[in-house]
């Protein structure tokens, strides 16, 4: 689990930094769960013990995002 969200993380700031916009999915465990989901993993000549993660929709975003709020005084203390 950690490796796959790791892997999509990844490619999303791989994407950012090429212009393009990203959202997570988040339905592939339910989805490749189920009966169809499980045929799909025979079809595909994989396991039906894989899990699913989560997917990314990968587009050129319709605008340019917002500057992020500025950060709280004082939210990193330094020891």
């Amino acid at each position: 689990m950690e490796d796959g969200s790791c892997v999509l993380e990844n490619m999303m700031l791989a994407a950012h930094a090429l212009g393009l916009g990203t959202v997570w999915v988040h339905r592939e465990r339910e989805i490749f769960d189920g009966k169809k989901g499980k045929a799909l993993l025979r079809e595909w000549g994989l396991p039906e013990t894989l899990r699913g993660v989560g997917a990314i929709a990968l587009g050129y975003p319709a605008r340019e995002p917002g500057r992020p709020a500025a950060r709280k005084q004082d939210y990193i203390v330094r020891i």
